[in-house]
């Protein structure tokens, strides 16, 4: 349980932004600094809206390579920007990686 509380404080008060996102797009769990660093509320990224952030010019190819990572259970990179709530776009560098099951292998939710 130690350890566990440890991962936790480490996860949450980290000065990387940090998410958990299902493979699906619309589950995806945030720490403190990916709000500050992205300007995105905890309500848009936990709604399933955090895509809609990204500006729109980056837009269409960073979702373009994060399905392919999906679908080829591949780990994903890209450098894009977020438009965040107050009007500012911010630059930043994301990566995920896959999480699979240990039984079945499958890729359920991405780390990044």
């Amino acid at each position: 349980m130690q350890a566990q509380r440890l991962i936790q404080a480490l996860t949450l008060e980290s000065p990387v932004g940090i998410f958990y996102a299902a493979t699906d797009s619309y589950n995806i769990i945030v720490n403190k600094a990916w709000i500050q660093i992205t300007g995105i509320t905890k309500d848009i990224a936990n709604n399933g809206l955090w895509t809609e952030a990204i500006h729109p010019d980056d837009k269409e190819l960073f979702l373009i390579n994060w399905q392919q990572s999906i679908l080829t259970n591949k780990p994903f990179r890209s450098e894009h920007r977020f438009c965040s709530t107050d009007g500012k776009n911010v630059w930043v560098l994301m990566q995920a990686i896959p999480e699979q099951d240990p039984d079945t292998e499958d890729v359920e939710r991405y780390i990044g």
